[in-house]
């Protein structure tokens, strides 16, 4: 009843659809995590249709799914670091080559005795038949013995096995209790079939099988003790026209329940073949790629069409871009629609106008093809801001007998569309988008910094003296006002989420409570300049750049947790940006004027020694840095309008174009810690885009 309410009646609306952020998932979801990894196949309708339809029936109540697809242009299997957090692995494999980070990740997945399953041609996957492939070296020849404990002997030729439970006493396998003993079946297979050698003496046969070519037995599905203490089953069946027999099917389950360590899933009942399909009467929710082509015959798919949709939700960094939602140009699709209008569609491409789509917010795309034919391969939704994103896993499925219409829905996508068909794109590395409109801050904008909540603070919102708090959708308010004579510039959060300031215009380091908004005042020193940017060390230890800019002179100041001040280094160029580095035990400091970013040793005593030039510059000015957990030193250009990515050893590798000529800060946040946030003067407004590593304070 609750299924049928949540997708039919009122489908499940995620909690990142109201209040942002990461989706919510149940603290008590005990489910065992199950990586399903299909790959080598040219036509992954072969598999790819019977095993993702067999988990959406049966294995989705009992096991967390993370489906993993070989790419067929890149010969590679993007994503295989999910195994890195799976319980178990279930494969359905053909010739794969695998790079050697991908054999790693399969290896240590094994080595940690965790269980494995295999169906069909995964028994021989890494063995290649040809050897002139440059990635040869990635082939894993011993993979079927030392995984399955059995070695492929060749394939028969003869498509009809007869398969039969063993009748014996290793029918007390509980893989074997809701399987009648006398069960046997003849199946007509798609694909040829597997022969083996003599198995490891650690196997259990529990299904053998013969032929009219080869009389004798051979077996098709066993259990697999490893020596690394994990559980092995494997089954030589396993082509979309297996998956079509109920026997099968609990062959499998009962496997996969086996070498996870759960009890034994109930019986799977025969289903007698109806004429109605579920999809003729309520939309279904299905895995998409799809079958390929149509199990009925073509004079009983007259008038008969096929309705498949999915739910968009379009970042707001998209505005202004073309999209265009792409297939291989045979797929046999004859039309598409975005939120109910019909789109142009040719050669396997269809344009979306900019008017069409809601940015932002959810958008509903629907795709019709003729008869029962399925959607092959999955669509990929595409921007001109080089964004994409594969829209291969859930969607739902609908039939129309008489022309129906199926490209709308009663209500807005964001209402209507099921949670489990929302598909969402990852924004692009390095390419920056607006967060807040401009006008929001004053030309006083400047040190950014998140809190562990994921809010970005900065100085100067709406007015100068304030400090400004906005959320991951750009919304802002006023945090704080600070006492009357005193401006903040950088901004820092200590372990326990105390907010640190820097008053430039009160010679103060200021120390704000983030739940009472108290402000009180750590360190007072009236020998400073001006205190302009802060950074902390791991221990809590503040450091402070000081300029003198009448001057062209500056120097450094140490802040201890009691409030007492230091002068850490002095006769130095105008001191700007100051960062510490992820292991504690060096300060980075530039001077704007100069174009230098000096390196500091921090001593045991935290006094600053062995100051060495880390990299100058011949043009333009800087701000505020700041360093990734790698130590790579993230740079604001200002007057040239980028943000400059160094290495450790003061290697330029990226240099990423911030909308605006005069970046005076950033810091890094976002629920992964990955995203950078950065204060840009010219137009008064925060700028952010999305990095490879967290930044080193998020990761403390």
């Amino acid at each position: 009843v609750v299924s049928h309410v949540e997708r039919f009646v009122c489908p499940t609306i995620s909690s990142d659809q109201i209040i942002g952020g990461v989706p919510f998932r149940f603290a008590q979801d005990h489910r065992p995590h199950l990586a399903i990894v299909m790959a080598g196949r040219s036509d992954p309708s072969q598999s790819v249709y019977g095993l993702s339809e067999f988990a959406l029936r049966h294995l989705e109540n009992n096991f967390r799914i993370t489906t993993v697809f070989g790419s067929q242009k890149n010969k590679t299997i993007p994503g295989l670091i999910a195994l890195e957090n799976a319980n178990a692995l279930l494969m359905s494999i053909h010739r794969q080559v695998l790079s050697d980070e991908e054999r790693r990740l399969i290896q240590d997945f094994v080595g940690a005795g965790k269980p494995v399953i295999g169906i069909g041609s995964t028994i021989n996957s890494f063995s290649l038949r040809q050897t002139n492939s440059p990635e040869v070296s990635s082939e894993w020849s011993e993979f079927d013995t030392q995984i399955f404990g059995g070695k492929c002997a060749g394939v028969s030729p003869d498509r009809i096995l007869g398969a039969k439970i063993r009748p014996d006493a290793e029918l007390l396998h509980p893989t074997l209790q809701t399987l009648n003993s006398d069960s046997s079946w003849q199946v007509s297979r798609m694909n040829a079939w597997y022969r083996f050698h003599k198995l490891e003496s650690a196997t259990k046969v529990l299904v053998t099988g013969s032929s009219s070519l080869y009389k004798e037995t051979q077996p098709v599905a066993w259990t697999f003790q490893r020596t690394d203490g994990g559980r092995s089953f494997y089954t030589s069946l396993g082509s979309s026209s297996d998956f079509s027999d109920h026997r099968f099917q609990q062959l499998l389950l009962n496997g996969i329940h086996w070498a996870v360590g759960l009890d034994q899933p109930p019986r799977i009942e025969r289903r007698t073949f109806s004429f109605v399909r579920p999809a003729e009467k309520h939309w279904v929710t299905v895995r998409v790629p799809t079958r390929r082509r149509s199990d009925t015959p073509p004079a009983a798919q007259f008038g008969v069409e096929s309705w498949y949709r999915c739910v968009i939700r379009i970042p707001e960094g998209w505005d202004g871009e073309e999209l265009t939602v792409e297939t291989d140009e045979d797929a046999s699709i004859d039309g598409v629609f975005v939120n109910g209008k019909a789109v142009s569609y040719a050669k396997g491409k269809a344009a979306i106008p900019k008017e069409m789509v809601v940015i932002g917010d959810a958008n509903l795309l629907t795709v019709r093809v003729p008869g029962y034919a399925g959607l092959v391969p999955s669509p990929t939704l595409v921007s001109q801001g080089d964004w994409t994103l594969p829209l291969h896993g859930k969607w739902q499925h609908r039939l129309s007998n008489n022309g129906e219409d199926f490209s709308n829905m009663p209500l807005p996508a964001k209402f209507g569309g099921s949670s489990d068909i929302v598909f969402t794109p990852q924004e692009p590395l390095f390419v920056a988008r607006p967060l807040t409109l401009p006008g929001e801050f004053t030309t006083g904008i400047e040190g950014p910094a998140c809190n562990a909540a994921g809010d970005i603070f900065a100085v100067n919102f709406g007015q100068q003296g304030t400090i400004g708090r906005v959320g991951g959708n750009g919304v802002g308010d006023i945090f704080v006002t600070l006492p009357e004579g005193s401006t903040g510039n950088g901004i820092r959060f200590g372990r326990d989420g105390t907010m640190f300031v820097a008053d430039y215009t009160g010679h103060n380091i200021l120390r704000v409570d983030s739940d009472s908004q108290k402000i009180t005042t750590l360190a007072h020193e009236a020998t400073m300049n001006q205190p302009n940017d802060l950074a902390i060390s791991p221990d809590g230890t503040l450091w402070a750049s000081d300029p003198n800019w009448k001057e062209s002179t500056g120097q450094v100041w140490r802040i201890d947790a009691d409030g007492t001040t230091t002068l850490a280094a002095a006769d130095m160029g105008t001191t700007n940006g100051i960062e510490v580095s992820p292991d504690g035990k060096t300060l980075y400091v530039n001077e704007s004027v100069q174009r230098n970013i000096w390196a500091f040793t921090i001593a045991d005593d935290k006094s600053l020694t062995n100051k060495r030039l880390f990299k100058k510059f011949d043009d333009f000015g800087f701000d505020g840095h700041r360093c990734d957990v790698k130590g790579n030193l993230y740079v604001t250009r200002y007057g040239k309008g980028t943000v400059v990515k160094l290495s450790p050893q003061g290697e330029i590798l990226q240099e990423i174009n911030i909308l605006g000529s005069r970046p005076s800060n950033l810091c890094f946040g976002g629920p992964d810690g990955k995203t950078v946030y950065v204060t840009e003067v010219e137009h008064t407004r925060l700028v952010k885009f999305r990095v490879d590593d967290p930044g080193a304070a998020w990761a403390r």
